[in-house]
């Protein structure tokens, strides 16, 4: 996962998917958006982590 600015980003294994976010906030408030998926064919991705670049334009 990875908060950038009012933004919560989820690696799922097929996908990163994206939340609003509130300060303070416990549980999501909506369905998330599909930002790109991402190959699945072998579950290799529960094993990566994710965090942004210090300006917030990448996700890395």
């Amino acid at each position: 996962m990875a908060l950038i600015d009012n933004n919560l980003y989820v690696a799922n294994q097929d996908a990163v998917v994206r939340f609003d976010y509130e300060e303070g906030q416990t549980e999501a408030s909506g369905p998330p958006e599909e930002v790109t998926q991402l190959p699945s064919e072998i579950n290799h991705h529960w094993t990566k982590a994710m965090t942004a670049s210090a300006d917030g334009r990448f996700l890395l």
